[in-house]
């Protein structure tokens, strides 16, 4: 019987792929480490070293190793598609993009290559190509369950957004057009958009329940981690980004007060389209990056200067912290430190972020809606 000495270098591989399996990555990554010493180029060698510096944290040497992986073989698709994870996960969206198109195009079934491409094209806010790459998905893996729920996302999007243009044409119909149309230059003039806001961002306040904060704990969440979007560290979402309906009187109540916020921070009737929470847990450091809340079909739809986004803060967190939770804005560049029960809503197209390391929990309702006219 073999020794580990004796052992040839696909054994040594095979050996490695067996401690990886069953979890003992030490073990593993000293065995790749030997099939390395012994052929320096071989591909899969270093692809599965990848993994082990990725699962633990190490983003940089893995990208490495998938990066040598594909200069030895340029077809090889599963260093491919993990190199476009990492870049994902380095926040190069375009790079990670560009990663699994190269899968794609290499193998056209390659399952996880468009499921990851679909998830990166909803980051990047091009949803219909996501679509498509999800129904692929659900096409080559019936399965699938990202693909299905987002896939049932889209659809339930899609038919959103049909109420949404009937409600802005109901709600102009109602109105003189010729004075909306003259509103609408003047504002041009003054802000260069359709800005209805008399300030940006708009800033209100509403007195926080300790029966909110129940609620919202007892709800379901999803942790920042399961997500592929704007969020990373230790934190979590509303699974729904509908919860306003959920059935909870307290959440009504809080649609109703903000709605009379809203409508009178841009001046007309307002169409919710989206209601979610985020609390922001104990971490190093946690938050959003920089983001919007338009997407294609705003704008296709000329409907950029229309929509909004609200941030109703029900819990601040220990603001002592070196990362207190600033809601930092872009155009122009801007700083906000939120109080308690403060409510701030600004143009759904101005990139904002937020940052926090406190060890209280920091909770925000967020809302994106349209002015009817």
């Amino acid at each position: 019987m073999n020794t580990n000495k004796d052992l040839t270098i696909e054994e040594t591989f095979n050996l490695a792929v067996k401690n990886h399996q069953k979890g003992k990555t030490y073990i593993a990554q000293e065995l790749y480490n030997k099939v390395l010493e012994i052929d320096p180029n071989h591909s899969q060698a270093l692809n599965n070293l990848g993994i082990i510096f990725q699962d633990l944290g190490g983003n940089q040497k893995a990208k490495d190793c998938y990066e040598k992986a594909i200069e030895i073989n340029p077809n090889y698709t599963n260093a491919h598609n993990n190199l476009g994870v990492i870049f994902q996960k380095l926040s190069d969206l375009q790079k990670a993009k560009e990663c699994f198109e190269k899968v794609i195009e290499i193998d056209p079934n390659y399952v996880n290559a468009h499921n990851n491409l679909g998830n990166i094209l909803e980051e990047l806010g091009e949803f219909q190509k996501a679509k498509e790459y999800f129904e692929k998905v659900i096409e080559i893996d019936p399965n699938c369950a990202n693909a299905q729920d987002k896939l049932g996302y889209r659809l339930e999007q899609e038919l959103e957004h049909e109420i949404v243009l009937s409600e802005i044409e109901k709600a102009q119909k109602s109105k003189n057009k010729n004075k909306i149309n003259f509103t609408k230059k003047i504002r041009k003039k003054i802000f260069g958009t359709d800005l209805r806001l008399k300030t940006n961002p708009f800033i209100s306040y509403r007195a926080v329940e300790e029966e909110l904060i129940s609620c919202l704990y007892k709800m379901n969440n999803k942790s920042f981690k399961e997500t592929n979007n704007i969020f990373f560290g230790n934190g979590e979402h509303s699974e729904s980004f509908k919860i306003f309906q959920k059935n909870f009187s307290i959440l009504k109540k809080v649609e109703n007060e903000l709605t009379v916020i809203m409508k009178q921070a841009v001046k007309s009737d307002i169409f919710i389209s989206d209601s979610f929470y985020n609390i922001l847990r104990d971490s190093n450091e946690g938050g959003s990056k920089w983001h919007t809340h338009l997407d294609d079909w705003d704008t296709s739809h000329g409907l950029q200067h229309q929509k909004y986004s609200l941030t109703y803060h029900i819990a601040i967190g220990n603001q002592k912290s070196s990362k207190p939770g600033f809601l930092s804005f872009k155009d122009p560049d801007e700083e906000i430190l939120p109080s308690e029960g403060m409510v701030l809503i600004f143009p759904a197209d101005r990139s904002h972020s937020a940052i926090y390391n406190g060890e209280i929990d920091r909770v925000m309702l967020g809302i994106n809606f349209y002015s009817l006219i």
